[in-house]
């Protein structure tokens, strides 16, 4: 099994989504944000079924500014 966990932010539903599907399957995360990927790659580094992606995405490929409040 593959999911996606599209704007991951910290990480809270790529754990939930890595204990679904179990140790065969994948989780691939996209988190633009700096801040966030950070602590999204602390609390994915001990699981092997979750790849992170510090990017974005949308429909069209190019770079654009990412705004943080």
């Amino acid at each position: 099994m593959t999911a996606l966990d599209i704007g991951s932010n910290t990480g809270v539903y790529a754990l939930f989504l890595s204990d679904l599907v179990g140790v065969k399957g994948k989780v691939h995360c996209f988190e633009p944000s700096v801040d966030n990927f950070k602590h999204l790659r602390k609390v994915s580094n001990a699981r092997n079924n979750i790849i992170i992606n510090q990017l974005a995405v949308g429909s069209v490929t190019g770079e654009l500014s990412l705004y943080v409040s």
